[in-house]
């Protein structure tokens, strides 16, 4: 039953990752086509201001689909496409999926430290008889 967490554990994990590379494209005027929770096909999905919000069928992950990474750039004038990027920007979308793990890390590792891992009070332990 080890499997049920690992699968809830590694979906959130690489949808964090996919949330650093969308948020990073936002950030920086690069246009996001689709962020998707999941695989397809899809199951719903709501376009937001050019932008295809959905979930699917699949449910282990996720994916952020950018102009200009898949090979439809279309050439010049298309300055939302990640291709025509300078190069500082483009490692940083890049990096952006490590980014997002960091700092869910960070976030988790602070809840832990702060909210701790409580012992009962009050009760005697043997420790060696």
């Amino acid at each position: 039953m080890a499997i049920i967490p690992f699968l809830i554990l590694f979906s959130l994990l690489v949808f964090v990752h996919e949330g650093g590379h969308f948020l990073l494209s936002k950030l920086f005027g690069v246009k996001v086509t689709e962020f998707g929770f999941g695989y397809p096909p899809r199951v719903w999905g709501k376009k937001i201001k050019g932008t295809l919000y959905s979930i699917n069928l699949i449910p282990f992950g996720g994916f952020a689909r950018i102009k200009g990474t898949e090979g439809e750039y279309s050439g010049v004038g298309d300055a939302d496409s990640f291709a025509v990027q300078p190069m500082w920007k483009r490692v940083v979308i890049t990096a952006g999926g490590v980014l997002g793990n960091f700092v869910l890390a960070w976030v988790l590792f602070t809840i832990l430290f702060v909210v701790g891992n409580p012992t009962p009070a009050g009760k005697v332990y043997v420790d060696e008889v």
